[in-house]
């Protein structure tokens, strides 16, 4: 379909982050072993392909990319030691499934996307860049607020960056971003350098919310017009705080903000429209104890074949 002024509509590229959704697939459903092995867990890697099944089926994109973790640290751990420091390990029956996850993303006929010492929000960031360059229409499928600063809205002879929660259906744009965290895509990173993300090891200035942090941006602008001009704050313990912990904050902004001008692994003028085979994925769940694919992924396969 053509836009009234007889223009074809933008490509759409889909950019999985593919280490968000995994974890999420695998709390989701029910631990589950291969037929062939009930040494090997599989939920997750079921609920994978089951997850892109849907995910074609319901948006059409023409091009999916899933972004993965690269294997070692980041230049994040290097900066700061404290980033990430105090995760908990994951389980080890999904750790299991690495191996099949990416296979199965090959079965798929779906590039895998990473880079040794690389995570994945910055290459997903990086592929943003470019794909909005080329006027690509690009949903970043995840529900992790950090990506929430690629979001923006349409612009003369560039393309669209929205965000994609599968789980819920929802699609979040420059509007949703200010309802959420009362300000804009652009300013999200100076909010996340304020607050810190105790998850990540990231650690902000302590006792600043996300409200009183979107407090601050409204009134001086940017971090450095809240570091610069704290001492006029009038409530002691906020700029107290502001001012003892401005280079946490400083190195928090630098952790957060994503890496957009890293060299992508694969151009995206090399990456075809996506089309699953029913061969690959036959086979491949074939390894696993199944038949045929849909007895991986349905107990009642849908009357609609898919692939096709």
């Amino acid at each position: 379909m053509s836009d009234p002024n007889g223009q074809p509509p933008p490509a759409r590229i889909y950019l999985v982050d593919a280490n968000n959704l995994v974890h999420r697939l695998f709390h989701a459903s029910a631990l589950a072993f291969a037929p062939s092995d009930e040494r090997t867990p599989i939920n997750a890697t079921v609920a994978w392909v089951r997850q892109f099944r849907a995910l074609r089926q319901r948006y059409r994109p023409d091009v999916v990319l899933p972004v993965f973790d690269g294997p070692g640290p980041s230049w994040r751990h290097a900066r700061f030691p404290g980033y990430k420091a105090e995760r908990e390990a994951p389980p080890q029956a999904l750790e299991d499934q690495w191996v099949w996850i990416h296979r199965a993303t090959e079965a798929l006929r779906l590039p895998l996307i990473r880079e040794p010492g690389v995570e994945a929000d910055d290459l997903i960031a990086a592929y943003t860049e470019a794909a909005v360059v080329q006027g690509f229409e690009v949903t970043v499928v995840s529900n992790d607020k950090d990506l929430m600063q690629l979001i923006r809205g349409p612009a003369q002879g560039s393309g669209s960056v929205r965000q994609l929660d599968v789980f819920a259906d929802r699609r979040v744009g420059p509007e949703e971003v200010r309802e959420k965290f009362g300000v804009g895509p652009e300013r999200l990173v100076d909010l996340l350098a304020l607050t810190g993300e105790r998850g990540e090891g990231i650690p902000g200035v302590p006792g600043i919310g996300p409200k009183t942090a979107a407090k601050l941006l409204a009134r001086f602008g940017d971090l450095e017009g809240v570091l610069s001009r704290a001492e006029i704050i009038t409530q002691t313990k906020r700029r107290e705080a502001l001012l003892a912990h401005a280079e946490d904050a400083r190195i928090s902004r630098e952790l957060v903000a994503l890496r957009k001008e890293l060299a992508l692994p694969l151009a995206l003028a090399e990456v075809p429209p996506w089309v699953p085979s029913r061969k690959t994925l036959d086979a491949f769940f074939a390894e696993l104890g199944f038949g045929r694919f849909e007895e991986a992924l349905d107990p009642q396969p849908e009357a609609r074949p898919w692939p096709g």
